[in-house]
């Protein structure tokens, strides 16, 4: 049976209403998007049925082609808003290649229409069929006389909560848009787009293209369609940080530490500055009167761990001047944004715990103000709405997994709103001046798990099956009885699978992971879990469904020694460094001592080294691999040897020692293809292990007898899409 429209629905403390298209705990409006509400609609309509797959794409997506993964996407959230286990559903329970059921009771409760309302209810005599005054919609409330005051107060605060969540709602288009139902259209097709940045009239959208090592600037007309490539010097092979003058006639841009600016209608670009020292997500954003500009510097070679300012310069003097300056742990990050009324720009940034934030810097006086907003894994991106009423946002937060979503955020008080759910990344996100276009980078990623002998790299094959998969991105490690654990996130949220090396036996083994490593005898996984104040690491004795906390705090990238008696692993906090803690439980102890941070640890086969990038907190890898000594946590030796290690996407910095201890192999991309290098620690050139010329290499693992390899194997693409808001 569909649900009709205007009707109220009950079912274990919640109340879902049609007339007014929202779902209420406890008389309270619980954010969902349309799509997710329609499909509730739609599954409680149908309650204690099995509603197929293909009628619920046809009744949600009518509107669109879209794919299953949407579906299950939704799904997702929805047991998200309603606290459901997948596993023991409450509400929604999947049937296995057919559909969904709704499985809780409901009660239906109509709108009372007051003309043909009973006189009299005595309460008394008829209390059994009260229903529960939460429940009731506003004009059941207002005319069912008889009733208490208790229940009419009830009604009014019922009252205030749609009439809260319809303010809620206008906050979101107060500027007469709204990207509730936004219209998501493909901009640019070619699969390689880096950065973008639309005009403030909307009329040209400047892009970056990286095409075999280099890097292309074009520009698009909107309107018609056109595409110009911008001739640059040949020196300039690698653009960051695009973004337009408020006047729409010239675009900036960092090629290594300095800012450049040229004239969209053509001429050379110009010098405006030497030490700008841009990171990524790190373009300059324009006082309101374009006189000045500001942007987020790291110390002052662009690499410091310990120190980030926002700077502003004057463009009429050729002057800076640091407006506020932050350390570690509590940094500036990237992504500065001046709002539309010149008193704050905003940032995102590190806190104590590791998490993201959105701060906010007074112009006036420099003081930093925290900008309320949910919790976020990752802040990308940050840009105003022109009214200056809220903010957009690129980011992860719990439900997005690890995939950057865009959300609209209101301002001052920080409730965030999903304008895009699904299994893409979004980076790169500008808007137009009238706030009704929205211009952001889409990134597309896939990810299986390939396995090759190796000595002979070249015969390799894939086990691992599935669209829109990230298998092994993140983790993946051999046991060994030759074995293979990896991390996978088939909607959006990381799990843990096993798989034996020819692809047979694929099984879940936990519907929860992040930053996961598997014992040598695979016995146990340790990963990174629990809610932002309880983060810490999990081992999981899978033979028998146990789970037991090891550490609290926010820590990364788990490696166990050889014997696989301890972790040792990279910490976040005051005092960043690497830690080790027993595998059976007990206090982690600080092994190093190393002001920037030290990841990816990896032990050499007789577990008396262990080698690290070094990073700085800003995420930027510098130079050198570290070779330490385990006993003690000395620095015996740096290897200057991963410059070109960084790949697309989403991916693990992986480093593995040789079989044999005495070289170091590590993932090396060059032309849009990935392979495994091998450096020997004595410092002499690396060599190529793998030559494959296609694929990008995501993460990689060695066997523990050193004889084969399994890759997180796929592609990366990305491309420019408008999100158009509705008026």
């Amino acid at each position: 049976m569909p649900v009709d429209q205007g009707q109220l629905y009950r079912f274990e403390g919640f109340v879902l209403d049609t007339n007014e298209n929202v779902l209420l705990e406890g008389g309270k409006p619980i954010s969902l998007s349309p799509k997710a509400l329609h499909l509730l609609r739609v599954l409680v309509g149908d309650h204690g049925r099995i509603v197929e797959k293909d009628r619920l794409m046809s009744e949600v997506w009518a509107d669109s082609f879209v794919e299953d993964s949407n579906l299950t996407f939704t799904i997702r959230k929805l047991r998200q808003a309603l606290n459901d286990d997948a596993h023991a559903p409450k509400f929604i329970e999947t049937v296995s290649r057919r559909g969904y059921r709704f499985v809780a009771k409901v009660e239906i409760l109509d709108i009372v229409d007051p003309d043909n309302l009973e006189p009299e209810i005595d309460v008394q005599d008829r209390s059994d069929v009260l229903p529960d005054s939460a429940s009731l919609s506003r004009k059941s409330l207002l005319y069912r006389r008889p009733l208490a005051m208790g229940a009419l107060f009830c009604g009014f605060l019922l009252i205030l909560a749609g009439v809260a969540y319809g303010l809620f709602r206008l906050m979101d288009s107060r500027d007469g848009v709204s990207f509730a139902e936004a219209n998501i259209s493909r901009i640019t097709s070619n699969g390689s787009v880096q950065t973008a940045v639309v005009s403030p009239d909307g009329k040209f959208l400047a892009y970056v293209v990286s095409e075999n090592s280099r890097q292309g600037l074009w520009l698009k007309n909107v309107a018609n369609g056109g595409n110009v490539q911008i001739e640059l010097p040949s020196e300039m092979t690698f653009i960051t940080n695009l973004a337009f003058a408020p006047d729409g006639d010239s675009v900036y841009f960092g090629h290594r530490n300095a800012l450049y600016r040229f004239p969209v209608l053509g001429g050379v670009p110009s010098k405006i500055m030497d030490n700008y020292l841009g990171a990524d997500y790190n373009r300059i954003t324009f006082s309101p009167d374009g006189k000045q500009f500001a942007f987020l510097r790291f110390g002052q070679d662009g690499e410091s761990s310990e120190t980030a300012s926002i700077v502003v310069y004057d463009t009429a003097i050729s002057s800076e001047r640091i407006l506020a300056s932050s350390k570690r742990p509590g940094l500036f990050l990237r992504s500065a944004a001046w709002s539309p009324d010149g008193k704050i720009i905003v940032c995102a940034a590190l806190n104590a715990d590791g998490a993201q934030e959105v701060l906010g810097i007074r112009v006036a006086d420099g003081e930093v103000l925290s900008v309320p907003s949910p919790t976020w894994a990752t802040i990308r991106q940050v840009i105003w709405r022109p009214d200056g009423e809220g903010l957009f946002v690129i980011g992860e937060n719990d439900d997005s997994g690890f995939l950057s979503q865009l959300f609209s955020v209101s301002f001052p008080h920080g409730e965030a709103k999903n304008i895009t759910s699904d299994l893409n990344d979004y980076q790169s996100l500008s808007i137009t001046g009238d706030g009704r276009t929205v211009f952001a980078v889409r990134a597309q990623q896939e990810s299986h798990i390939w396995v090759t002998d190796a000595e002979d790299a070249k015969k390799v094959r894939r086990i691992t099956t599935g669209f829109q998969k990230f298998d092994g991105i993140y983790g993946i490690n051999w046991t060994r009885d030759n074995g293979i654990v990896y991390e996978t996130a088939p909607s959006g949220k990381i799990e843990i699978w096993s798989v034996n090396s020819d692809g047979s036996e694929a099984r879940p083994l936990a519907t929860e992971g992040g930053s996961m490593s598997a014992s040598p005898d695979g016995r146990y996984i340790v990963f990174q879990s629990g809610g932002a104040a309880e983060t810490g690491f999990f081992r999981l004795d899978w033979s028998q469904a146990e789970k037991r906390r090891l550490t609290t705090g926010t820590d990364l990238d788990p490696a166990f020694t050889p014997d696989g008696k301890s972790i040792v692993f990279t910490r976040y906090s005051d005092d960043v460094a690497l830690w080790k803690v027993p595998v059976e439980g007990g206090e982690a102890k600080k092994l190093t001592t190393e002001a920037d941070m030290l990841s990816f640890p990896s032990f050499s086969p007789d577990g008396n080294y262990i080698a690290a990038v070094r990073q700085s907190s800003s995420g930027k890898a510098l130079a050198p691999l570290c070779i330490i000594d385990a006993k003690t946590g000395e620095i015996v030796k740096e290897l200057q040897m991963l410059q070109s290690a960084v790949t697309l996407g989403h991916y693990k910095m992986s480093v593995q020692w040789s079989p044999d201890g005495k070289a170091i192999d590590y993932i090396r991309s060059i032309d849009g293809a990935s392979n495994v290098w091998r450096q020997p620690i004595d410092g002499s050139p690396p060599s190529a292990i793998t030559t494959y010329d296609n694929g990008l290499i995501f993460n990689f693992a060695t066997s523990l007898d050193g004889t084969r390899y399994a890759f997180a194997r796929g592609s990366y693409d990305r491309d420019v899409f408008s999100v158009i808001g509705s008026k």
